[in-house]
C-alpha cells in the first residue's frame, strides 16, 4: 500500500482555485486514479486545509471565495464523517510538534516554511510507522516531492 500525503498545491488544483490551478486537469485525473486504487491511502493534512483556506480568502471575487470556501468546508466535513477518499491528519501532537520545532530553524534557512515542514514531518512519521510502504508527498513543489520514500 502506498501512502500519499496531499499538499496544498494539489488541493488548490482539485478545488480549482483561480491563479493556483495551473495543472487542474492533470491533477484531477491523477486524483481520480488514486481514489480508485485500493492500494493507496490518501492523507489530507489540516495544515494544507488551512493554507488552502488562506488562498481562497485572497481571491478577488466574493462569489468565487464563497463557492471554493463552501467546497473546502464540504471536503473537510466529508473527511470528518469518513466519507471522503482521504483521511484528515490533524495538527501534530505536542511530542511531534517538539520534533518538528527541533529542525524548523534549519528548514526555514533552506526556504522550507512551517506548513511544508509539517508535511515533511507527517511523511517521516508515516515512514517510521510503515517502513516497508512507499510514502509520497504529492506536491507540485519539487523540494517537497524530494522527501518521498521508496523502500
Amino acid at each position: 500500500m502506498t501512502i500519499v500525503i496531499v499538499d496544498t498545491s494539489i488541493l488548490l488544483n482539485i478545488l480549482d482555485v483561480p491563479g493556483k490551478n495551473e495543472r487542474r486537469d492533470e491533477i484531477r485525473r491523477e486524483f481520480a486514479s488514486l481514489v480508485k486504487d485500493q492500494r493507496t491511502e490518501l492523507l489530507l493534512p489540516l495544515v494544507a486545509v488551512v493554507e488552502t483556506g488562506n488562498h481562497i480568502a485572497q481571491l478577488d471575487h466574493g462569489q468565487l471565495r464563497r463557492a471554493r470556501g463552501q467546497r473546502l468546508v464540504e471536503i473537510v466535513r466529508q473527511a470528518l464523517r469518513g466519507e471522503a477518499p482521504w483521511v484528515l491528519v490533524p495538527f501534530p501532537e505536542r511530542e511531534d510538534l517538539e520534533k518538528l520545532l527541533d529542525g524548523l530553524a534549519d528548514r526555514l534557512v533552506s526556504s522550507i516554511g512551517f506548513a511544508d515542514a509539517s508535511m515533511i514531518a507527517i511523511g517521516e512519521r508515516e515512514k517510521r510507522r510503515w517502513p516497508k510502504r512507499p510514502v509520497r508527498i504529492w506536491s507540485l513543489d519539487g523540494q517537497l516531492a524530494a522527501y518521498d520514500h521508496r523502500p
